[in-house]
């Protein structure tokens, strides 16, 4: 499991923790079912060609730290120095999933972060996400959740004062 990798997931969790925002339980399972899925597949992959894994994790890492940028996986490949039907080959093969698919997943974990710690608005969300509309973003989110973002929001409010009567 590459270093840098890990550095990235420690970052993430170790400032997840600290802030104890609401919903920073759900933020740390997704940030570990990544984790996992990468460990996963690499140890699937292991008999693999080792440099071509870790392009694919540093691929990875690029992706997790640029969330906010309008990287697409073209742009990756390039920064990997690896041709794009060479890059989606790979990646897929090491995780399983499309690197565009990765990146909506990366994505939808972020705005549901975003979501459950933040007072956002919806459009300042959308746009943080470099999503082509608020419109967008909502069908985006409700067609990976069955829910709409403002319903996701007040389902973890819910949760929040659930578990605050619980804990009294």
């Amino acid at each position: 499991y590459s270093s840098a990798a890990s550095d990235v997931y420690k970052r993430q969790m170790l400032d997840c923790a600290k802030a104890q925002s609401p919903g920073f339980q759900a933020v740390m399972a997704g940030i570990m079912m990544h984790m996992i899925g990468d460990i996963y597949s690499i140890n699937k992959n292991y008999d693999c060609e080792p440099a071509s894994l870790q392009k694919i994790q540093e691929a990875c890492v690029l992706i997790l730290e640029n969330i906010y940028d309008k990287l697409t996986p073209e742009d990756i490949a390039e920064s990997i120095n690896m041709s794009y039907s060479n890059f989606r080959k790979s990646f897929k093969q090491y995780t399983g999933i499309a690197p565009h698919q990765y990146m909506l997943q990366l994505k939808l974990s972020k705005i549901k972060d975003l979501l459950s710690s933040t007072e956002m608005s919806i459009q300042d969300i959308a746009m943080k996400l470099n999503f082509e509309s608020a419109d967008y973003f909502s069908y985006f989110f409700r067609s990976k959740t069955g829910i709409n973002p403002l319903s996701y929001r007040k389902e973890i409010e819910k949760q929040r004062e659930k578990a605050k009567k619980n804990s009294h």
